[in-house]
């Protein structure tokens, strides 16, 4: 049976005005996390299985993510968070919050993506209680890229893993680009998968998110220092594929 998917992609800028580095920043996050998942080396997903939202109401983002059950999920979230108590948090809109463990789907295997402060503070209404389109044409190439992108989907067991923009205590910071973390990621896949491709007829390669994280972290730090981000994962052998060519 075909692999299913489901990637949701929050942006939440808070009030920040529209021509603010804030605003320009998570918006280009959005778009440039959307347009990767829909690259072939991205692992070829179709429109359809690709939601955005921006600044949802965070018992009705609960209850959909909840709602949600595939064989593998991506939540991608850009904007404000903090620390409350110890807990990761994340602003969903300018009035309300929500904990990162509750930024979660009910698929068997998810990837979470957070690029978002990790500092303590006080946050706003916390939430504290659980609560498509057409795909690109396909080709052989691209067909192959979702193939194997599946392939390493299934190979791992059931789990959940998060990735951050940055450690507890630390401001994820950005720019009109794109957030330092994001930005980052996806651009240095990018280099990656032209280079690794040349000029293959299929997908022969694939990078897990450790093996991504391994190499864009330290590049992450070493640019913007002290932002560090971490991945809580298996190992290499047991991460979900994020980039192939």
């Amino acid at each position: 049976m075909p692999v299913t998917r489901n990637a949701i992609i929050v942006g939440a800028p808070g009030d920040a005005a529209p021509s603010s580095e804030m605003f320009l920043g998570v918006q280009a996050d959005a778009v440039s996390y959307e347009r990767f998942l829909l690259s072939p080396h991205g692992g070829a997903w179709t429109r359809n299985e690709i939601i955005q939202l921006w600044h949802p109401g965070a018992a009705k983002l609960a209850a959909f993510l909840n709602s949600i059950t595939c064989d593998y999920s991506v939540t991608v979230f850009c904007g404000h968070g903090a620390r409350y108590q110890g807990q990761p948090v994340i602003e969903t809109n300018p009035n309300e919050t929500m904990y990162v463990s509750d930024f979660r789907t009910s698929s068997k295997r998810q990837l979470t993506i957070i690029d978002a402060c990790q500092v303590e503070v006080e946050p706003r209404a916390l939430l504290k209680e659980k609560v498509a389109g057409i795909g690109a044409p396909p080709d052989p190439y691209w067909d192959s890229c979702r193939a194997l992108y599946d392939a390493g989907i299934m190979g791992v067991g059931e789990m959940r893993a998060l990735w951050n923009g940055c450690k507890m205590g630390q401001v994820s910071g950005s720019n009109p680009l794109g957030g330092y973390f994001s930005h980052t990621l996806l651009t240095t896949c990018q280099s990656w998968a032209r280079q690794a491709r040349g000029l293959n007829p299929t997908a022969s390669r694939m990078l897990t998110i450790r093996e991504v994280h391994d190499g864009v972290g330290p590049k992450v730090t070493q640019l913007y220092y002290p932002q560090e981000p971490t991945l809580e994962s298996g190992r290499s052998h047991t991460s979900f594929p994020f980039l192939v060519a």
